[in-house]
């Protein structure tokens, strides 16, 4: 008998999960030396320092985050002195967000976590797997957010 080339009988998604659980709890480890940022705070952080000034509500549609949880991440981050929170010029309703001072030294300190986990991926897989797998996974993305 075949073996089946389904996703359910590869378990892929059973996998996804377990391989991004594994790279999130070795970058917290790595994190943790800090102890100052988590890998959430870490990647609102970036996407604000892209994006910013930028509203909470477009990081959390950015991150396909619900709203809830992100304004209990911002808050985290306002209150270690992370972000500051200023109304928009353009309109007086909007709340835009900038990554501070402090914000961008912790985010370059959790660069060389990122940077560790990175490593270790570089050592587990050639070259052309990496490429492989990060155009795969961006079709993967692709598909869970209907683009």
């Amino acid at each position: 008998m075949a073996e089946s080339s389904s996703a359910a009988a590869h378990r892929i998604y059973f996998r996804l999960q377990r391989a991004a659980q594994a790279l999130k709890k070795r970058a917290d480890e790595a994190l943790s030396t800090d102890g100052e940022l988590t890998t959430a705070q870490a990647a609102v952080l970036m996407i604000i320092r892209q994006n910013g000034p930028v509203s909470q509500r477009e990081v959390a549609r950015i991150l396909q985050h619900n709203e809830s949880a992100m304004t209990a991440m911002v808050q985290r981050l306002l209150a270690l002195g992370h972000v500051e929170r200023r109304r928009s010029l353009h309109d007086v309703r909007r709340w835009e967000l900038s990554v501070t001072l402090a914000g961008q030294a912790a985010l370059l300190r959790a660069t060389s976590a990122f940077s560790e986990v990175n490593h270790a991926l570089e050592s587990a897989l050639v070259h052309e797997e990496l490429a492989t797998l990060a155009r795969l996974l961006d079709s993967i993305i692709e598909m869970g957010t209907g683009r």
